[in-house]
């Protein structure tokens, strides 16, 4: 699965990158922290995301657009602590994103936009109350929702930045018999070029 996200962004990066003035390309990993109690019940209270970000100029010059890949794998204990649960996050979201500079190395911004995904759970339950038993079950749902998104940007030099941000997004999982929310806040460092 982190191959084909993998791919994916660089496809994306390879397709996009050179069509677009004052592109960036940005690298983030952050800290994710689940709203949703079941959620943090079954795979803890905070995970590791990893994300690729491209950024462009919006040739008026009044916002940037940006768009996101994510990736969040994580193993937690399925219900009643009878196995474990597996879960992939791969989301896409884009936006607009409005910059606002301190000075010539520091900008604060804030961004808006659509995230779809897609949620993969694998359950391999091992025993019950009733005894003994294996059963191994997964189910992949659809994902839509919002995100907000802000940050501070230290520009080390032109071409070189650091981006520290924290991000919202709501997202909804329709499972077959139910629905879930896999959104939560996210925290994290982002390295990134400008080209």
């Amino acid at each position: 699965m982190n191959k084909k996200i993998l791919a994916l962004t660089g496809l994306l990066m390879a397709t996009t990158a050179p069509a677009l003035a004052d592109t960036a390309v940005e690298f983030r990993a952050a800290a994710f922290f689940p709203m949703s109690g079941h959620f943090r019940d079954i795979y803890g209270t905070v995970g590791a995301d990893y994300e690729v970000q491209v950024t462009s100029s919006n040739p008026c010059r009044c916002f940037d657009m940006w768009l996101n890949l994510t990736g969040f794998p994580k193993s937690g204990h399925a219900k009643n602590n009878c196995g474990n649960s597996n879960i992939t996050l791969a989301n896409i979201s884009f936006g607009p994103q409005w910059d606002w500079c301190f000075c010539s190395c520091f900008n604060f911004y804030a961004g808006i936009g659509p995230i779809f995904g897609g949620v993969f759970v694998e359950n391999k339950m091992r025993c019950c109350r009733t005894g003994c038993s294996r059963k191994d079950d997964s189910e992949w749902a659809f994902a839509v929702g919002g995100i907000i998104k802000t940050g501070v940007i230290y520009r080390l030099c032109e071409c070189l930045f650091f981006d520290l941000f924290v991000d919202y997004f709501y997202e909804p999982a329709f499972f077959h018999h139910h629905t879930r929310d896999v959104g939560g806040f996210r925290t994290g460092l982002g390295v990134g070029l400008d080209f």
